[in-house]
């Protein structure tokens, strides 16, 4: 179907093609009748390509392929790579002219701030959602106790961008608190004063600035962290292109456990087999080799590009500024990509779930943000 003419040509089965066109970045293209599928990529100076019969196996072919491979790699195409193949073999930008690498990419802007490895109360991504608790009096009508402690506070300045943060469920990480039904509001950080309660996240306590009726019945939804996962992942449809990444540590640091860096994708993707076989189903997310491990702060000077000059401290000592604090920088050369459909993702995560010592320690990471494309970012 297609000429290839003296290029240099080589040809496989499709789990060959698939792994090879990944690995060199190539962008897939095909061809289909009512019989098969002819699938190949351009990496100059030659091409790949690979065949997936639609139905039943020639006699010529069976020979050497099993009928029920070829219907499982046709599934995964038409599934995984059909819909994003096909596309320009030159990178191209939203209006349609090509990139080059001098220029400014005009996708969408996506920075991303991890969970605070020193505080609780900012782990929400795994945060468990509690509805309408009953919380209980401590004995003076003033103080009530939840059953649950470290709740998730995206009211005090713990998490940058906290106002917009949501649960994968759509729920506002707030907490809200009933009293015989009516609504109560939390004291205002600002103002320091007014307000019906303040709330201890720490430990579940919640406080009112006047005694209730003792009859009184105080339901409270929130969310209180369960796990310090946090996973970097693309939307779905898009590729999320890592360009750098900053670990910011406080220069009070204790550290009292191992961060673990793991990337993830889509199991039919990246190991077919296990699905084949029965033992992890279709659509799983699985770590993808060995994950980075900073057990020490070593591990981070090591590893990182470079430090910037310790910042001082900076916006006063109250609830707004910031300690002495040190970054460490990783400037990508190749942007990292992490492809919606290929499932891939980076997991982040405390090795044993203990908080650090001292005032704060988040990474943030630089991103951009474009449509699903085989030769986005270089994957």
């Amino acid at each position: 179907m297609i000429n290839f003419g003296s290029m240099p040509q080589r040809s496989g089965t499709w789990a060959w093609f698939k792994n090879l066109v990944q690995l060199k970045s190539c962008a897939p293209q095909f061809e289909e009748n009512d019989t098969f599928y002819y699938i190949y990529a351009y990496d100059g100076p030659e091409a790949i390509y690979c065949q997936i019969w639609k139905g039943e196996l020639p006699a010529s072919v069976a020979v050497t392929d099993s009928q029920a491979q070829n219907d499982a790699d046709k599934e995964e195409f038409e599934t995984h790579w059909k819909p994003t193949a096909n596309h320009s073999l030159v990178a191209r930008d939203s209006r349609g002219l090509p990139t080059v690498a001098q220029e400014k990419p005009d996708s969408a802007k996506a920075t991303l701030y991890s969970h605070d490895w020193c505080d609780k109360r900012t782990w929400y991504e795994g945060a468990i959602r509690v509805v309408e608790e009953v919380a209980t009096d401590t004995g003076d009508h003033l103080s009530y106790q939840l059953a649950h402690t470290w709740l998730i506070d995206s009211y005090h300045a713990r998490m940058t961008q906290e106002d917009s943060l949501v649960s994968s469920t759509g729920h506002s990480y707030r907490v809200l608190i009933l009293v015989d039904g009516v609504t109560k509001q939390e004291q205002d950080p600002h103002l320091a004063s007014g307000g019906d309660y303040l709330i201890d996240y720490a430990t579940g306590t919640i406080t009112f600035l006047s005694a209730l009726d003792p009859a009184a019945v105080i339901q409270v939804t929130y969310h209180y962290a369960a796990s310090s996962v946090f996973t970097v992942k693309p939307s779905p449809g898009k590729v999320l292109v890592l360009d750098f990444v900053e670990v910011q540590f406080s220069e009070d640091i204790i550290l009292t456990d191992s961060v673990i860096f793991q990337p993830r994708g889509l199991v039919d993707i990246f190991a077919p087999s296990l699905v084949a076989a029965g033992y992890v189903p279709s659509g799983t997310i699985i770590p993808l080799g060995a994950p980075l491990v900073y057990k020490s702060m070593r591990d981070f000077m090591n590893d990182a590009c470079r430090s910037y000059p310790s910042y001082p401290a900076m916006g006063g000592d109250g609830w707004r500024g910031s300690p002495v604090t040190r970054v460490f920088d990783w400037d990508y050369v190749r942007a990292t990509s992490l492809r919606s459909t290929l499932g891939l993702e980076l997991q982040i995560k405390l090795q044993h779930d203990v908080p650090f010592g001292g005032s704060y320690a988040t990474a943030t990471f630089y991103c951009s943000s474009v449509a699903d494309s085989p030769r986005v970012g270089g994957e």
